[in-house]
């Protein structure tokens, strides 16, 4: 056990120079200002959408966040160490996260280090209940958290500068600002976050002699209106890490884990009343180093290179909603003891919506990919809500998912004929929900069964 819960000192300065509202000419705008759409139009089960106010408090990383205001359990190995989530029972690559409308899943390891992500540069942050592979890929079993970035086009400039310091020298730097335009906008968030995190073991005279890291993120976005009916955004973010990994008492540890990960994602919109074509071209890459003992400076490593595009169309008919997705990647990887190995991935999603009067909504989910490495299972949902009056609702949802192997599960190489298996098939999963709702000035209340 240890104590290292640190004594902090805060400053925070906040300023707005100015701002107004935009009457905006087309009214499907707002919904092309958010990209990750599907998770609006067509999860119609449990989403969460987590408060500015939430963020605010537990704004440091998305361990903080989410184990204080969500129903996931973070696995976390000290402060600043790797943080792992399960949810409904499953395990870390299982739970998918999705920014700005992308998976970001590592493709090594198949999961997301929850502190490697900070809440507070994100305009929304929502947690969905449940699996959901047709609309956000691999790894949406347990349930799916989603990071957006979100645009305003007025005449606005806001500042927030943040500065705490804590026990075990822990020192916290975070600066965001938001500047716009009618026609452009800017959005900047910069973090530092650096501990010696040397806290005493409880009940003993030691310390942790081998927790210190530091880390550096920045989340970047720009958007412009090119005119009435068409949007550029621009999405980026880099996370660079260096941790001195922390053992126990009886098994101390001299490791260090060096980690790099960068995301950029260009997005153009055309729109009018009832339709939206969207594209995306995205680059993600991510890269480690492993010391098992720092004063060496032999290291083992991995890395890979993603990219891919992403075609989106969507109608609005007078009670119906279509969309169909078409997505093409292309994944390289390698490292120390991984073979080099390539990823090619075709994806065609079908999503429809029909709402039956001002009461019943209902839905159906398809999706297929074609890879050339494995055969990957056709995946469905379907999905319906009642909604006895504005505040009272009930919704059934049923799928099939699925989770893909990972680069490491399939390529890794070890000695005496171990290590990655070629012939791995993929994860799926069938599961059930049927729950309720009811919400009320600020009152919200909800209970659901599930079955996996």
């Amino acid at each position: 056990m240890r104590d290292n819960k640190p004594f902090l000192i805060i400053l925070v300065f906040l300023c707005t120079l100015f701002g107004n509202a935009q009457q905006d000419s087309i009214t499907v705008l707002d919904e092309v200002i958010l990209t990750d759409v599907r998770l609006l139009h067509f999860s119609n089960g449990k989403v969460d959408v987590l408060k500015d106010s939430l963020v605010d408090r537990n704004g440091s990383s998305l361990t903080d966040l989410l184990q204080f205001n969500s129903s996931i359990y973070l696995k976390e190995n000290g402060l600043g160490m790797i943080s792992s989530p399960s949810f409904r029972g499953t395990n870390a690559s299982q739970t998918a996260v999705i920014w700005n409308g992308i998976n970001i899943n590592s493709q090594l390891t198949g999961q997301v280090d929850f502190n490697t992500i900070v809440p507070r540069n994100y305009g929304s942050i929502s947690v969905r209940s449940g699996g959901g592979s047709v609309q956000f890929g691999s790894g949406a079993i347990g349930g799916s958290v989603h990071l957006n970035d979100l645009f305003r086009f007025d005449k606005h400039s806001e500042h927030e500068l943040l500065f705490s310091y804590g026990s075990f020298d822990t020192k916290n730097f975070n600066y965001r600002t938001s500047i716009g335009s009618k026609k452009t906008t800017v959005g900047l968030g910069i973090n530092y976050l650096e501990s010696e995190n040397d806290y005493k073991y409880l009940g003993t005279n030691q310390r942790n002699e081998n927790g210190a890291f530091n880390n550096v993120n920045v989340n970047a976005n720009i958007g412009h209106e090119i005119n009435d009916s068409q949007l550029l955004k621009f999405y980026h973010n880099t996370f660079i890490g260096d941790r001195d990994f922390s053992g126990t008492i009886t098994a101390p540890s001299n490791s260090n884990y060096r980690d790099y990960n960068s995301r950029n994602l260009l997005e153009w919109s055309h729109f009018n009343e009832k339709r939206i074509h969207r594209v995306k071209l995205g680059y993600l890459y991510e890269k480690y180093k492993y010391y098992d003992n720092k004063e060496r400076s032999d290291f083992s490593f991995g890395n890979t290179n993603t990219f891919l595009i992403n075609y989106d169309y969507k109608i609005n008919f007078k009670d119906i909603v279509l969309n169909g997705i078409a997505d093409y990647s292309y994944i390289e990887a390698k490292g120390t003891s991984l073979k080099n190995g390539t990823r090619k991935t075709l994806a065609t999603t079908l999503l429809f919506k029909h709402n039956l009067g001002e009461k019943i909504t209902y839905g159906a989910n398809v999706r297929k990919e074609f890879i050339n490495d494995y055969k990957s299972p056709f995946v469905y949902s379907l999905n319906a809500r009642y909604s006895f009056n504005s505040h009272h609702d009930v919704y059934f949802n049923a799928s099939k998912n699925y989770r893909v192997p990972t680069f490491n599960e399939v390529y890794w190489i070890l000695g005496g004929g171990s290590g990655g298996n070629p012939d791995i098939r993929p994860e799926s999963s069938l599961q059930a929900e049927i729950g309720q709702t009811f919400k009320k000035k600020e009152v919200y209340f909800s209970m659901g069964c599930f079955l996996y």
